[in-house]
């Protein structure tokens, strides 16, 4: 009976599915005969056309998620087969740890029960015994020594062996008690010996969070220090004595190095080095104001650092990082919830390649499998590219890729070959797309961490996985669609400040459209664009939106004591320089703007991109319309690059 309600349950939900479609296939007939002419006749193919390729795209995401559900419980399923055999493992450990204790207090018993046996007497000369009594001893004579057994004799003498048994067993105990009093004495030792470690483990962590406490004290002092000479430089009106002296002071202050700061919690001393760890400048200008503001900044920064490190001292990451790649083995990145919360804890510098070129893997594994090991070299031939219109801008835009960073400062730069490679073999592989503003970035943030080929991948795997449709193409489709995406969710999960940009009719747009076109590598602090791609690379373009909430979360309180659209725009274009609190950030993005369905975020984008769409065909029209109405001119037969210009500024104002 209930087979054969849910076959009629089946059948009733397919008859209402042929229903709908019948129904729907009805109003569109009745829409195409009441049209008129051929042109709204067309209108309808197109909408058609359209609502097609969004549920083309919304099955190709339904089955991607589908695909990575699979995967994921494919992944469960070995890892619990791993520790099936684990736990088996372990049985048979204890089973035979179990055994051997048996066998161990058996013999103690054994031991502890056994009773010296009493010394024989030698039988009398002549004796008789009874020789059916089993043992060596019969009526309690030695048959060793010379006794008579019935009519038979033995001849000979020889030592009482009990007596030595004795003696020896006497020997052994004395030893096992020395033992015993030698193994309590060195239990006692050990243990004594580990209070004082852990004695010592506590003070010297409790001296090096005194130590790493003064030192950020210094830092902060110094840099109000720095400051407040900075403003003390103006002539003052009582004389010119005071003059010299802050003069004097200031000299002092620029000329003195960081050997008289206090020892950090590494015993480094507090100096400051051109370059970060990811080749990043830290300093400013050389003038005497900018060079005192850059060594109060320094100060400044070295001080948030320090605050940083003893909020980690707690538990450190790296020991997680560290044990879950032990755990791991040499088996591929699988991406499951333990691996996610860890991405978002933060990948440490020494593992960060490793994570990413995983992460990557997990897209363009097939595709490489597909081109063959050697492809990426076979598009650096120069045939391929020499008469391609995107080298011209790809040389024009590799010193102004990351201009603060000294692998690609000048064109002897070490990065420079390695960026203009990777950009290059990226042309040739997806002509349509050949090279947009942007990618330069994108390329140079990977290779601080891959080579070449692992680069070009990665611009594959975010261009044509991560990010949507169309994100680089000429129109940057995808990226106005974003957005207004955003705008939306701004909306909704901050809708007060949201409120308040649109009184003051601030455009978010003119902000955060490289924000997302450039993954958060535009002004912002190395430190938060590297946890930004971190998350990106492992989660997908949803991270985009809860980063950039983020950012306006951050200073919500802020922006809504500003007034005036001046005010806002100037704080909104310095703002991402100060976002350097990362795990605020985090904590924002993906804990108080939960829930963040990436469902919710799709459909918002197919309703955003179909108006995207419908703009850029008014706009193609008008434009049709106005080149048909006014002859066109040219000057001496060349476009400039500024109307170039011009038109990329047109596509993403719209």
């Amino acid at each position: 009976m209930e087979n054969e309600s849910k076959a009629k349950q089946e059948m009733i939900t397919l008859l209402h599915q042929q229903l709908t479609a019948a129904n729907l296939e009805k109003a569109t007939s009745l829409q195409f005969l009441e049209c008129k002419t051929d042109q709204e006749k067309l209108l309808i193919l197109q909408r058609k056309n359209k609502q097609l390729v969004q549920l083309e795209q919304l099955l190709r995401e339904l089955q991607g998620d589908r695909e990575s559900i699979k995967e994921q419980f494919r992944s469960c399923e070995v890892e619990v087969m791993g520790l099936k055999e684990q736990v088996n493992m372990f049985k048979e450990l204890i089973m035979a740890k179990d055994e051997i204790v048996m066998n161990l207090t058996s013999r103690v018993y054994e031991l502890e029960n056994r009773t010296p046996a009493e010394p024989m007497r030698p039988a009398p000369h002549g004796a008789i015994v009874d020789c059916n009594q089993s043992g060596d001893q019969a009526n309690g004579y030695d048959l060793t020594s010379d006794t008579t057994c019935g009519n038979s004799t033995s001849t000979g003498t020889s030592l009482p062996k009990t007596i030595v048994d004795i003696k020896e067993v006497d020997k052994l105990k004395d030893s096992l008690q020395a033992y015993e009093t030698q193994n309590k004495f060195l239990n006692k030792e050990i243990l004594e010996l580990n209070q004082l470690r852990t004695n010592d483990g506590i003070r010297e962590k409790a001296l090096i969070g005194q130590n790493t406490e003064m030192e950020a004290s210094y830092c902060r002092i110094n840099s109000k220090y720095l400051l407040l000479l900075k403003e003390l430089k103006a002539p003052q009106r009582d004389g010119v004595q005071a003059d010299d002296l802050i003069s004097r002071l200031l000299e002092d202050a620029i000329a003195s190095d960081s050997s008289t700061a206090v020892e950090s919690a590494r015993t480094e001393p507090t100096r400051f080095e051109e370059y970060d760890q990811y080749g990043f400048s830290v300093t400013a200008g050389d003038d005497m104001d900018d060079t005192l503001a850059s060594r109060a900044a320094q100060f400044q920064r070295r001080s948030d650092e320090i605050s940083a490190k003893m909020r980690d001292m707690e538990i450190s990451l790296s020991v997680k990082w560290e044990n879950y790649f032990v755990n791991r083995g040499d088996r591929d990145l699988i991406k499951t919830p333990e691996l996610k919360s860890l991405v978002r804890q933060g990948i440490p510098h020494e593992f960060r390649a490793h994570v990413w070129k995983g992460c990557i893997d997990s897209f363009v594994k097939k595709d490489r499998e597909m081109y063959g090991a050697s492809y990426y070299m076979k598009l650096l031939d120069r045939k391929k590219y020499q008469h391609s219109p995107a080298v011209k801008q790809i040389e024009l835009d590799l010193l102004r890729t990351l201009p603060n960073n000294q692998h690609y400062l000048n064109l002897d730069s070490d990065g420079i070959p390695k960026l203009r490679k990777v950009l290059l073999a990226y042309s040739v592989h997806n002509p349509m797309i050949g090279y947009c503003q942007g990618l330069n970035r994108l390329a140079a943030i990977a290779l601080l961490y891959l080579n070449e080929e692992d680069a070009f991948w990665c611009m594959i795997a975010i261009i044509e996985y991560i990010m949507p449709p169309d994100y680089y193409s000429k129109t940057l489709i995808g990226s106005q669609t974003d957005q207004r995406v955003f705008k939306e969710l701004l909306s909704e999960k901050i809708p007060r400040l949201n409120a308040h940009l649109d009184r003051e009719n601030v455009d978010l747009s003119l902000v955060t459209f490289n924000w997302f076109i450039t993954i958060f590598c535009d002004n912002i602090p190395a430190e938060t664009m590297l946890r930004v791609w971190d998350t990106f690379l492992f989660e997908g373009n949803k991270v985009l939106f809860r980063f950039g909430l983020a950012f306006f979360k951050y200073h919500e309180d802020k922006l809504l004591q500003m007034t005036g659209y001046i005010e806002i725009f100037n704080f909104l274009r310095q703002m991402p320089s100060t976002m350097k609190d990362i795990k605020s950030l985090s904590q924002i993005a993906f804990h108080e703007l939960n829930p963040f369905p990436r469902r919710h975020i799709n459909n918002k984008r197919q309703i955003h991109r179909a108006q995207v769409l419908h703009e850029l065909e008014e706009l193609d029209a008008i434009r049709e319309e106005f080149v048909t109405t006014r002859p066109s001119v040219v000057v001496d037969g060349v476009m400039s690059d500024e109307e170039d210009d011009y038109a990329v500024v047109d596509a993403i104002g719209n």
